[in-house]
């Protein structure tokens, strides 16, 4: 997708915050090496916050960038999500392809990951009367 005049992208990202042990929430996480709470947040150009959710430690990164950008309480049309490498997967790519904005990740040590492009041959018929509608 172009990037147009006036088009919003926003960044989302987790952060570990540590607790209590005793507290309901609290879980250990092993990518923090500690106890405490995974909060996820969508963050628009101008650096505030239109979205925040408590997210359990398992709970996948993807699902919570989709979901953000689905109920943020906002009149903004965003275009874009940026995350990280967790924040994305061939399916998020196809859900949010779907959804009308693109997922922009920012993955780690991209000079060792081999990236496809699908090329004209790949549009089969089959798959493109999936997508469409009529």
């Amino acid at each position: 997708m172009r990037r147009r005049s006036g088009a919003r992208r926003v960044a989302s990202d987790s952060t570990h915050f540590k607790a209590w042990d005793r507290n309901i929430f609290t879980e250990w996480h092993s990518r923090y090496g500690g106890r405490g709470v995974l909060v996820y947040w969508h963050i628009e150009k101008g650096s505030m916050a239109i979205r925040s959710q408590l997210l359990n430690c398992t709970a996948s990164e993807v699902a919570a960038a989709i979901e953000g950008m689905m109920r943020h309480a906002t009149t903004m049309r965003a275009e874009g999500n940026y995350v990280d490498s967790h924040g994305q997967s061939e399916i998020g790519f196809g859900l949010t392809r779907r959804l009308g904005y693109d997922l922009l990740p920012r993955i780690k040590q991209i000079n060792k990951v081999k990236l496809y492009r699908p090329g004209p041959a790949a549009r089969t018929r089959t798959a493109t009367s999936a997508w469409t509608t009529r």
